[in-house]
């Protein structure tokens, strides 16, 4: 965890999120996470000024917190190839909620050039 990759919320507006990064910019679609629980997501959406952006919040909003530190993790959202996926339920992290072990060995970036 690098401190370049250190942020903080300045506002939240329901699955809108407005995070800081006084060091790093983040591309669009990059992930960043809450430091306090790393199970609580975001994806880059937009900036809304300089060092500051708007994340679309990808999982549940309790624990979020203007002035919660949030760490850019430098990654996008992946999933593991489509014909590993045939009959199953994911979440939109691509983990199984079907109760079976998904045995990946690699994941692709969802959104692809």
């Amino acid at each position: 965890m690098s401190e370049s990759d250190m942020g903080t919320i300045i506002g939240v507006q329901g699955q809108v999120v407005e995070v800081e990064f006084p060091h790093a910019s983040p591309a669009a679609r990059d992930l960043v996470i809450l430091v306090e629980d790393s199970s609580v997501v975001m994806a880059v959406h937009s900036s809304s000024r300089p060092r500051a952006y708007f994340c679309m919040l990808l999982s549940p909003s309790e624990k979020l917190r203007r002035g919660a530190a949030v760490l850019h993790t430098r990654d996008v959202l992946s999933l593991p190839p489509a014909d590993m996926l045939l009959g199953r339920v994911i979440d939109t992290f691509g983990r199984p909620v079907d109760g079976n072990p998904l045995e990946a060995k690699h994941t692709i970036p969802i959104f692809q050039p």
